[in-house]
């Protein structure tokens, strides 16, 4: 179902596509059940198998993915407030992402369980069909593996739901992981050059705002859909570079931006003592955050520190914002780096979720480290 992941597929299941419907021995064919829909959303390879006991028939669609959906190290540390908002998040997006209209759904609920020895997110969903005597229930597995995901999903209607139990946890107890993939090399990160005299290596799978930094990452159709709003203020704004993670509660993003100088020298930062950065804090936490404010969000905290990011002294601002009525992945830390050197002045802006900081940070100070100016 994906490289290096197999199921068992009972005999007498048929498939959507001839290779593997052949494999289950051609039992069934497709075209016998014109209302089955066996197309595939556009750029989506998936697997369609069908068990078609006329008492309690199954369907379960297999998708396989690249450096997209939740990351592993979050589901092993998830807290409960982490829990209920990916769920949300889940569910907000459960019509899309399970290819049926959303108004027809009527519950859905996810919840971290583990799976072949995987932290997974498993979702619960039932829904109406428009041609259907009762509800359709939906249990819905997405397994995070190395860089990639599987999800499983299993469909079947309520009048024999022990039978249709039995069935989804044979094919879920006998998922074999390739312990090779695990363990397999994460692709080096791509270097490039934004602005003179300044390297950042950009880890492969994140998402890059100007296309010719995106291809250098390998655009990746699953991750598209969240391009347009996150790029939506970089086209408004001086950034030269915008890339942020696409995986749900990992969606650090980092902007850079450049002038030829700045209001803040490297002598001001060696002179800046704790009496001075106090009283910098007083007279710049007001300017920094007003463009905050008038974007209907609350400031909550402000600090300046001295920081050395690639051997040169920085200015840190960190900025802790609550989103007017927001949900609470929209709960931010922002930290900005500025940065006097040689060639210029280098402003690095970054953006953490402030419920998964604590998992989420890491990631975001290791691309940091990675940062050279000459």
């Amino acid at each position: 179902i994906a490289p290096g992941v197999t199921i068992a597929v009972p005999r007498g299941w048929m498939a959507c596509d001839k290779p593997t419907n052949a494999l289950l021995g051609n039992v069934w064919s497709p075209a016998n059940f014109p209302t089955l829909k066996c197309d595939p959303p556009a750029g989506v390879a998936q697997i369609h198998l069908m068990d078609m006991h006329p008492l309690h028939p199954l369907s379960l669609i297999v998708v396989s993915e690249k450096f997209h959906g939740i990351e592993p190290a979050l589901l092993s540390a998830a807290t409960p407030d982490i829990v209920s908002e990916l769920s949300r998040a889940q569910c907000a997006d459960a019509g899309r992402l399970l290819g049926v209209d959303s108004s027809r759904i009527t519950s859905c609920r996810f919840s971290v369980q583990t799976v072949a020895g995987h932290p997974s997110f498993v979702g619960d969903l039932t829904w109406m069909p428009e041609k259907a005597n009762g509800p359709h229930l939906i249990r819905l597995y997405l397994i995070p593996f190395s860089l990639d995901r599987v999800g499983l999903q299993f469909e079947f209607g309520t009048t024999d739901i022990t039978a249709a139990n039995r069935a989804t946890d044979s094919i879920l107890q006998s998922i074999k992981f390739d312990p090779a993939i695990d363990t397999q090399p994460v692709p080096p990160p791509v270097r490039i050059t934004p602005v003179p005299g300044v390297s950042i290596a950009i880890p492969v799978g994140w998402i890059a705002c100007d296309d010719t930094t995106n291809n250098l990452l390998g655009p990746f159709h699953s991750a598209s859909d969240t391009r347009e709003k996150s790029c939506a203020t970089y086209a408004r704004s001086s950034a030269i570079l915008r890339v942020y993670n696409p995986q749900l509660l990992f969606n650090v993003g980092i902007d850079m931006h450049f002038d030829s100088e700045g209001a803040i020298s490297k002598r001001d930062l060696e002179r800046m003592d704790a009496a001075k950065l106090q009283d910098f804090k007083a007279r710049q936490c007001p300017v920094i955050t007003k463009p905050i404010i008038a974007d209907n969000a609350t400031p909550e905290s402000c600090d300046f520190t001295i920081e050395h990011v690639a051997d040169h002294l920085a200015l840190k601002a960190t900025i802790k914002v609550a989103p007017v009525g927001g949900h609470l992945s929209e709960y931010e830390v922002l930290q900005t780096y500025y940065i006097p050197y040689d060639q210029g002045f280098l402003t690095l802006a970054t953006d953490v979720p402030e419920l998964s900081q604590s998992v989420a940070q890491p990631v975001l100070d290791a691309v940091i480290a990675s940062l050279t100016i000459q």
